[in-house]
C-alpha cells in the first residue's frame, strides 16, 4: 500500500486511500517498518520542476513534454525503523539516478530530505491543502518529543511556514517543487 505526495503545489498527488492519512490534520505519522521512495528531477537547469509545454490534445488528453531540461530523474529509498527509546530512525539506503536508460548508483541522495537531527523521534509529513487534496505543500517534521511535534505540525498547518525550520528540539524541511514521495507499508 503506497501513498504518494510531491511538494509544493504539485497538483499530480493523491492520497491513497489505504495509508492512515487524517484529512482533518491532513498529516501522516510515519511508523516502523514502512519504507519511503523520493524521486528527484534532474534539469540541466538546476532545480527539481521541469517546464512542462503543452504538445497536443488527442480528444480528451493533453499530452505534455518536459523538453530538453529535463535529462533523468533519482530515486531514492529510505526505511523507517524503531527506535530502542521509542520512536522511529529513517535510514537512507540506496539512490539512483536514471538517465537516457542508464541507471547509476549514487553514495547520498541530491536532495537529503531526512537528514534528521540524532535525537529525532518522531516524523510526520505535514500536508498543506491549498484549494484541493492534490494542490498542497508538504514538510517533513521531527521531533524527539510528541508534544512538541503536535506543536510544530498546528504552527505549519495555521500559516506558520517561518516556523518550518530546524531549531533545538524540533526539525522541519519543505519537500522541494517538483519533488515527490511515496510511502509504503
Amino acid at each position: 500500500m503506497a501513498m504518494f505526495s510531491s511538494g509544493c503545489a504539485s497538483r499530480l498527488s493523491h492520497p491513497h486511500p489505504s495509508i492512515p492519512l487524517d484529512i482533518q490534520k491532513s498529516f501522516l505519522d510515519l511508523q516502523p517498518g514502512w519504507r519511503i521512495e523520493v524521486f528527484t528531477p534532474v534539469l540541466k537547469s538546476g532545480g527539481y520542476l521541469p517546464q512542462l509545454k503543452r504538445e497536443e490534445q488527442q480528444g480528451n488528453t493533453l499530452v505534455f513534454t518536459a523538453g530538453d531540461d529535463l535529462v533523468g530523474y533519482e530515486t531514492s529509498l529510505y526505511t523507517i525503523e524503531k527506535r530502542r527509546d521509542g520512536g522511529v530512525r529513517i535510514k537512507f539506503r540506496s539512490a539512483t539516478i536514471s538517465k537516457q536508460g542508464k541507471k547509476t548508483p549514487q553514495s547520498h541522495p541530491l536532495v537529503p530530505l531526512f537528514d534528521l537531527p540524532e535525537d529525532a523521534r518522531y516524523v510526520r509529513l505535514v500536508y498543506m491543502v491549498r484549494v484541493s487534496g492534490a494542490d498542497h505543500d508538504t514538510a517533513i517534521a521531527a521531533a524527539k518529543d510528541p508534544s512538541r511535534l503536535d506543536l510544530l505540525s498546528e504552527w505549519i498547518e495555521s500559516g506558520l511556514g517561518e516556523k518550518c525550520k530546524t531549531q533545538i528540539d524540533i526539525s522541519c524541511v519543505w519537500v522541494p517543487k517538483g519533488v515527490g514521495i511515496r510511502v509504503e507499508r
